[in-house]
């Protein structure tokens, strides 16, 4: 997903993602983490597997 909820409740895109901070899906609220490779697009992914 190329967008996530941080702590105040505002919609950041992966951009504009700071790693210190964490990070929440916009449609389940489980927590995000930030997938900064080189191989694939910037993107947050799900911490444990949901079925979100």
């Amino acid at each position: 997903m190329q967008r996530a909820i941080n702590q105040k409740d505002e919609l950041i895109q992966i951009n504009e993602a700071n790693v210190q901070h964490p990070y929440y899906c916009p449609s389940c609220g489980a927590i995000c983490i930030i997938k900064q490779g080189d191989k694939k697009r910037h993107h947050f992914a799900h911490k444990q597997n949901t079925s979100c």
